[in-house]
């Protein structure tokens, strides 16, 4: 194989999608490819239109007219035998993930004008062999030979890279929009092992911007005469003061309701604090996960943050004084998966996917929901178009047609 040869990494989460373009074997560092309209990481989300499925940034904003046809979080559903229902149509979580995969690889081919030589898809370390198969049939039936890496993988890939280890012992923070995932990695003579992982269903960055509403609402109470509409532009506003406050210690919200416009002032010490439980829940997990994997943090020679919600400050700070290791902190944790996946040899040969089973995951026990959340998921379901009758739904799944990915340009255009 070429020492040109192009090796782009996907990765869907739960609400966002990244994707990288990298040539290892001519020791380039992998490019981040830019998805979204204004970031480089896009919505993940599904639009089933009258002309075809949209994907990205586009898609979400089309869901604001639509809510009924867009489909989101489809990966926590692959290997489920009932369809999800949008647009009255039945459709296999399957079929939306590849539909994804191949729109963000277009991309990528867009950017660098070329075809590329290997895929690798990053798939969450908790996920058992019947997902594997499922997702793996479905690329396969649409022509799409992509190899498989867990987020772990990928980042122990990134490591090997970025801080010349060959032998290292870490472990992974990733705070993603639906969950914290975490793990402990060691890596030999640049072979990947993952000792243990762990999955907290109860807390991710969508959890965080429900905080954050919620707070809104008690310093705003007139945001509850907005509407639907401002209701939904608030969240919105919500969502970018977090992440402002990644990088700036106060920012502002502005909402407007029938009695006029405000301008609401947020202090990073407050949205810290709203979290700061949740934050310190998710550190004991991980000491606890290294107890599990017979592993003591003195032996750690770092923690790895990966993840959008990774670039809170606190996030880092109670890491590092909790487990007493030094943290690891990246420019841009969201896209640290695929930079080590794409930065990562290209495998030989054919596409094995079901080549190894993951590390059996303990079951976590459901966590007890506070009052907060169970305010915060009336109003939500509130806010969201009542589901469809069963009697509207198909009988059987009709697959989203994957023909042509549609370019970044394309979905531009289609806003």
């Amino acid at each position: 194989m070429s020492d040109r040869a192009l090796h782009v990494a996907v990765d869907i989460g739960g609400d966002r999608v990244t994707a990288a373009a990298g040539r290892p074997d001519a020791g380039e560092r992998p490019a981040v490819i830019r998805l979204g309209h204004s970031t480089d990481a896009a919505s993940s989300a599904v639009f089933i239109s009258d002309d075809g499925p949209m994907y990205g940034d586009a898609a979400s904003r089309r869901a604001a007219a639509a809510p009924d046809k867009v489909l989101r979080d489809y990966a926590a559903r692959i290997g489920d035998e009932v369809p999800l229902t949008v647009g009255r149509q039945a459709i296999r979580a399957e079929e939306a993930y590849v539909g994804v995969v191949q729109w963000a690889v277009g991309a990528a081919s867009d950017a660098a004008a070329e075809a590329p030589d290997g895929i690798t898809v990053i798939l969450p370390a908790a996920w058992g062999d019947h997902r594997r198969r499922n997702l793996a049939d479905a690329l396969r039936a649409h022509g799409i030979l992509a190899h498989f890496m867990t987020t772990p993988e990928a980042v122990a890939h990134h490591r090997m890279r970025a801080l010349g280890r060959e032998h290292d012992l870490f472990a992974l923070y990733d705070l993603g929009a639906t969950s914290c995932d975490l793990a402990i990695v060691m890596v030999e003579a640049r072979t990947v092992r993952v000792l243990a992982t762990r999955s907290l269903a109860h807390f991710g960055g969508a959890d965080i911007d429900d905080a954050v509403f919620a707070h809104l609402r008690e310093i705003a109470p007139a945001l509850d005469d907005a509407g639907w509409v401002g209701l939904a532009a608030a969240r919105r506003e919500c969502t970018a003061a977090k992440e402002a406050l990644s990088f700036d210690t106060e920012t502002v919200l502005p909402i407007a309701v029938p009695a006029g416009e405000h301008l609401v002032r947020l202090v990073r010490d407050e949205l810290e604090a709203l979290v700061e439980e949740d934050v310190r829940d998710s550190v004991a997990a991980l000491e606890d996960l290294c107890a599990r994997a017979g592993v003591s943090p003195s032996e750690l020679r770092g923690v790895s943050l990966a993840g959008g919600g990774a670039r809170m400050p606190r996030v880092a700070q109670l890491v590092s004084e909790i487990l007493g290791v030094d943290v690891d902190e990246d420019g841009d944790p969201q896209s640290l998966a695929v930079r080590g996946a794409a930065g990562s040899p290209l495998p030989a040969g054919e596409p094995d996917l079901y080549e190894r089973e993951p590390l059996p995951v303990e079951p976590v026990p459901p966590q007890p929901r506070s009052a907060l959340a169970r305010v915060m998921s009336a109003m939500m379901r509130a806010l969201l178009p009542p589901p469809l009758p069963a009697e509207t739904a198909s009988p059987a799944a009709s697959p989203i047609p994957v023909a042509t990915a549609r370019s970044r340009r394309d979905s531009r255009a289609a806003v």
